[in-house]
C-alpha cells in the first residue's frame, strides 16, 4: 500500500521483503491496536483464573486468539524496545533501563534510549499510511529528542519515564520524572488526576478525533497503561469490590488461581515451588488496591472496545494484548516517599506489594521480574480480531516472542519488513497453523540468562551461578533442574546463547556508571 506519507528517509530503512495479503481478505488492512499493562503477572487477569475483575480482557480472550507460550523481556525498557522494533533490546541500546536526561551514557547496548537509527513499528506504519497515535508509559528515552513525538507519533501522550504517583507528578527523585503531550512538557491537574484513567480518555479522544478527520483512513494505537505498576495507587470504589478478599492470605489466593486456570483448559505444572511464609496475610489492603488498579485498566479497554464498536471499526480491529514482564517482588520503601499515616492507595502512599502477592500474580510460574526464569519473562498474549479470527482458540503449542510482533503486524498492514529485524512474522497463528521458529528465544538481563528451544529451556542464575535446564512440556514451573541428565544438551545451547550474546553485545554493562547517572 503506497502513501504520499512515504518518505525518502525511511525508504532507504525499509528491506527488500514485500508484504502480505490481508488474511481477513478486508479492502484495506485493519486499524491496530496494542494494549500493553505494566508489570502485570501471569495469573492476574480473569480468563487465567484470577479473582481480579477483568471483564474488558476476558471478552477479548473469549472472542480470540489467546497464547500460551509467549516471552517478553525481565524488564520494562527492553520489552517496550523489542516490542516496537523487533529486534533485541540490547541492539537498540535498551539491554536495561533508560539513563536520565542529564546523562551522557557512551553509545551502545546499555546507552539507555532508543537509538535514532532503529527503525520503530509506528514509523514504518505511518510511512504505509496509517495514523499513529500513543497514550501512556514511553520509557525509551528521556531526553526530548528521543520522545514518541519524535519517532513517528502524530499524537501522544503519557509518562516519559519509568513510574511516578498516579495522582500526580513526582519530581522530587534523583531521575526526575516527565509527562509530555506532543512533544511539550506536560503536568497533570491538581485535583481529579489518575493516571490510568487520563491514559484511557486520551485514547478515546484520540480516536474520536481521527473518525471526524480522517473516516476509513487506518490507524495504531498505541496503549501502554502504567497499571499495574507500583506505587499502589487506586480509587476508593474501585477498591471496594476487594475489601476482605485478599484475607486468608496468599497461599491459599494462588491455590484458587491454580483451579482457575485448570478450569479453564489451560496446561498446569505437576507441581509448583513450596511456600515459605504467610506474611502477606496481614498486607491483605496491599492486594485489594493492585486488584483494583487492574481491574481500572479493564475498564478503559472495555470503554475502547465499545468505542470501536460505535464507531463500527471493531470487525477489522487487531487488538493485541500483553504484558510487559512478570510481577514484581521489588521493596520501595527505600525511596523514602512513603508519607506514614496516609492509607495504602490514597494520594501520598508510595508502596509495593511483596513478593508473596508477587508470587500470586506469576502463579503458576517461578520467580519475578529480573529474572529469566517464567515468571519474570512468560506473558499473557491475546490477538483479537472479528474479520480474521472467526472463534475463540487456545494455542499451547507455538512459542512466540515479542520480537515477533512488530514484523507480523507490518506483514498483516501489507508493510515492508526492514533489515535487521530479529522477529519472525508469526501471522500464520490466526490461521491455526504450526510455526517453524529460525531461532530459539534467547533472553540477557542483568547476569540473568536463558534459551528456550522447543520444550526445552535452560536458564543461568547469576546468584548461583550455574546454567540450569528445564523440560518446560513435562515441567512448565522449573521445578526439577535436570541439567545433570543432559549436559551435553545443555552444552549445545549455552553455545547458541553464547553466539547470540556475541551478535547482540549483551557484555559492558557498568552498574557503577548506571548508579551514578541516577546520584545513587
Amino acid at each position: 500500500m503506497n502513501s504520499p506519507l512515504r518518505t525518502a528517509l525511511v525508504l532507504l530503512l525499509l528491506a527488500a521483503t514485500g508484504g502480505c495479503t490481508s488474511i481477513s481478505g478486508e479492502s484495506r488492512p485493519p486499524d491496530i491496536v496494542v494494549i500493553l499493562l505494566d508489570d502485570l503477572g501471569y495469573s492476574d487477569i480473569g480468563y487465567l483464573g484470577s479473582e481480579i475483575e477483568t471483564p474488558g480482557i476476558d471478552n477479548l480472550a473469549a472472542n480470540g486468539l489467546t497464547v500460551t507460550n509467549f516471552y517478553v523481556h525481565p524488564r520494562c525498557s527492553p520489552t517496550r524496545a523489542s516490542l516496537l522494533t523487533g529486534r533485541s533490546p540490547h541492539e537498540s541500546g535498551l539491554g536495561f533501563l533508560t539513563t536520565p536526561a542529564s546523562a551522557n551514557p557512551p553509545p551502545g547496548p546499555f546507552q539507555g534510549y532508543l537509538s535514532p537509527d532503529v527503525p520503530m513499528l509506528q514509523e514504518l506504519l505511518k510511512a504505509s499510511g496509517y495514523h499513529t497515535y500513543m497514550s501512556g508509559k514511553w520509557h525509551l528515552g528521556e531526553k526530548p529528542a528521543y520522545w514518541p513525538d519524535r519517532r513517528g507519533f502524530d499524537q501522544s501522550f503519557g509518562l516519559i519515564s519509568g513510574a511516578s504517583s498516579y495522582y500526580e507528578l513526582i519530581t522530587d527523585q534523583p531521575m526526575k520524572r516527565q509527562m509530555a503531550l506532543n512533544g511539550e512538557p506536560w503536568t497533570p491537574p491538581e485535583d481529579g488526576f489518575y493516571m490510568t484513567d487520563a491514559i484511557t480518555t486520551r485514547a478515546l479522544k484520540y480516536l474520536e478525533r481521527h473518525e471526524q478527520q480522517h473516516g476509513d483512513e487506518p490507524y495504531f494505537l498505541y496503549l501502554a497503561y502504567t497499571a499495574p505498576h507500583w506505587p499502589l495507587h487506586a480509587l476508593e470504589e474501585d477498591i471496594a469490590s476487594y475489601r476482605g478478599k485478599y484475607d486468608a492470605g496468599a497461599e491459599a489466593v494462588a491455590a484458587g488461581r491454580l483451579a482457575g486456570i485448570a478450569a479453564r483448559q489451560f496446561s498446569l505444572p505437576d507441581e509448583v515451588h513450596p511456600w515459605s511464609s504467610q506474611s502477606t496475610q496481614a498486607w491483605a489492603r496491599r492486594m485489594e488496591v493492585y486488584a483494583a488498579q487492574v481491574t481500572a485498566a479493564d475498564r478503559g479497554i472495555g470503554q475502547l472496545v465499545e468505542q470501536l464498536k460505535t464507531t463500527n471499526r471493531l470487525e477489522n480491529t487487531l487488538i493485541l494484548f500483553l504484558s510487559d514482564n512478570g510481577a514484581t517482588k521489588e521493596d520501595i520503601t527505600r525511596r523514602g516517599l512513603h508519607q506514614p499515616g496516609i492509607p495504602v492507595g490514597e494520594r501520598g502512599s508510595y508502596l509495593s506489594y511483596g513478593a508473596d502477592w508477587a508470587r500470586v500474580s506469576n502463579t503458576p510460574f517461578h520467580e519475578f521480574k529480573g529474572s529469566t526464569h517464567e515468571g519474570g519473562i512468560r506473558s499473557p498474549l491475546i490477538l483479537h480480531w472479528p474479520a480474521a479470527i472467526l472463534q475463540a482458540s487456545i494455542d499451547q503449542e507455538n512459542i512466540v516472542d515479542v520480537a515477533d510482533l512488530m514484523p507480523t503486524l507490518l506483514a498483516l498492514a501489507d508493510t515492508r519488513i526492514p533489515a535487521g529485524v530479529r522477529g519472525q512474522d508469526v501471522s500464520s497463528l490466526i490461521s491455526g497453523r504450526t510455526i517453524e521458529r529460525d531461532n530459539p528465544v534467547f533472553r540477557e538481563h542483568l547476569g540473568w540468562k536463558a534459551v528456550r528451544d522447543g520444550r526445552w529451556k535452560a536458564v543461568f542464575d547469576p546468584y548461583q551461578k550455574k546454567w540450569m535446564l528445564y523440560d518446560l512440556q513435562e515441567d512448565p514451573a522449573e521445578v526439577r533442574d535436570i541439567a545433570g541428565q543432559k549436559p551435553e544438551h545443555l552444552a549445545m545451547m549455552v553455545e547458541s546463547w553464547q553466539q547470540w550474546s556475541d551478535e547482540v553485545g549483551t557484555d559492558g554493562f557498568d552498574i557503577g556508571a548506571f548508579m551514578k547517572y541516577y546520584g545513587l
